[in-house]
């Protein structure tokens, strides 16, 4: 890249204000400051172009599961979508295999409990337990409980069926219980 400095061309020199002019003067001026930029910025553009690339390493390819004995769910209700893609992904995929839910889990960032083996989402109101088998989610969500029943329940066809109950007790974000026997 080259970069040529020099005397502005008649033309260029037509199209600047007169010297008796204050604002004239004041605009010339800062054109010159606009045009030094402008070159200092190419020039800083051109030697970064120079620059070897830097490496990013990429994500580990194990999912290994992040545990605590502190871990409790966040604190985020969540949508129906996002309850269907997690029982599914831990779950109803899972059909009950230790293994492919601990995987699951740590794919999405869930943390477990080492005290009580459950799972527990650190940002989204959710958790993940196996019981003999059973795979069990309890979360708090805002949707509309018909919503939430019609995505969870319509996800195996009815076999095995999916249980799906809302909590009766009382809180501000309501909670919901959905599990699916072991197969």
């Amino acid at each position: 890249m080259t970069i040529l400095l020099g005397k502005p061309s008649r033309k260029a020199r037509m199209h600047q204000p007169s010297s008796s002019d204050a604002p004239g003067r004041a605009f010339a001026a800062m054109h010159r400051k606009f045009r030094v930029l402008t070159l200092t910025g190419a020039a800083i553009a051109a030697l970064a172009a120079c620059q070897a690339p830097v490496e990013v390493a990429a994500p580990p390819t194990d999912q290994t599961i992040r545990a605590s004995a502190d871990a409790g769910p966040g604190t985020n209700p969540i949508s129906a979508e996002r309850a269907r893609a997690v029982f599914s992904a831990l779950c109803v995929d899972q059909r009950g295999s230790p293994a492919g839910t601990e995987a699951a889990a740590a794919a999405d960032g869930f943390v477990k409990n080492t005290t009580y083996g459950t799972y527990y989402h650190p940002r989204d109101n959710l958790s993940v337990k196996l019981i003999n088998g059973d795979c069990s989610m309890v979360f708090a969500s805002r949707a509309p409980v018909g919503e939430l029943e019609a995505a969870l329940t319509s996800l195996t066809a009815g076999a095995p069926p999916v249980r799906f109950s809302p909590s009766s007790l009382p809180s501000e974000d309501p909670y919901y219980n959905v599990s699916i026997p072991a197969q």
